[in-house]
Order: C-alpha cells, then structure tokens, then sequence
C-alpha cells in the first residue's frame, strides 16, 4: 500500500522484539480467505529492499521491510518468525520450490519446511544473484582483492563453493 490506512482498523505493527511501531513502515494490506482484511505495518531495518512473496509453503507469506524478513500468517494476522536485516536481492526458485535472500555476507533459504543459512560467501555485499537448476549463482564482495568472486550454491546439497570469503582465516 502507498501508506497508512487513513479510516477502518489500525494497522498491526511489526518490529523485531514486538512492541507498536511509532511511524510508517512497509505496508502491506492482506485479504486471507478465513478473515476480514487486514493491514500490517512492518518495520525496516537497513536496506533498500521492501517486497512481498509467498512463503514455499504455500500458507505463509514473506514480507521483507527494508531488508529485515517478517514470515506472516495471513490467517492469524501474526508473524511466525523475523530475521534478517541485510537482505538486499530475492529470487524465487521453482525445483527446489524456495526463496532465496541475499544478505551481505552469506545467502538464506526459505523452503517449504525450513530457513537456513549457507556458508559466508562475502566480506560485504552479494550481486548478481541468479537460479538455475537447483543452483543459486552469484558474486561475492572479496575486501581482500577490491574484485567480486563468484560463487555457486548447491539448494539440494546446501553445499557453496567459490566465493570471496576464505573457508580457513590464519
């Protein structure tokens, strides 16, 4: 939505640790099938990115405010869980049925039945983010060298190789 409701329900506030969020965030209005409509007001954390997807579930829905993940129930009018805050790229992937975020340093999946995190593939930044055959491609921020290194990420196996960040740090 361009903003607040001006009439009807207030919106629900989202923010880490719970609590009323004391402006405007990224707002998004739900119809779910089971309830009226309502409105979510979501904090942002710190990046540019503010969309929304649907969860791999198929229930569930992935807002992300400025970087930061809310997983919302629609029919509960609740989130389920938030992390993130550096999440700067999205891409849907179809085999595996996922959604990939990228953060600064390392990449998120979110499948049907679970979140989990790769390896860092970065000292500070992920770019060019794309799927292809169940593998994520991408470069990684090498602060080392001034370059970005590429890098693949296996979805089936969780397994990353290349990148900008040493497996072994001296």
């Amino acid at each position: 939505m361009p903003g607040l409701p001006a009439t009807g329900p207030m919106a629900l506030s989202f923010r880490p640790g719970g609590g009323v969020l004391p402006s405007e965030g990224f707002v998004v209005c739900f119809r779910p099938e089971h309830r009226a409509p309502w409105t979510g007001n979501f904090a942002a954390a710190f990046c540019a990115l503010s969309a929304v997807y649907a969860h791999p579930d198929g229930r569930q829905a992935l807002v992300i405010a400025g970087g930061a993940c809310y997983v919302v129930d629609p029919d509960q009018a609740r989130a389920t869980s938030e992390f993130g805050g550096d999440i700067c790229a999205a891409i849907e992937t179809v085999e595996p049925k996922a959604v990939v975020l990228a953060g600064l340093v390392d990449v998120c999946v979110v499948t049907p039945d679970e979140v989990w995190r790769s390896p860092r593939a970065s000292w500070d930044g992920i770019s060019n983010l794309r799927c292809d055959a169940g593998r994520i491609f991408g470069d990684g921020w090498d602060a080392l060298n001034d370059a970005w290194r590429p890098f693949v990420l296996d979805l089936n196996t969780k397994e990353l190789t290349g990148g900008a960040y040493p497996k072994e740090l001296p």
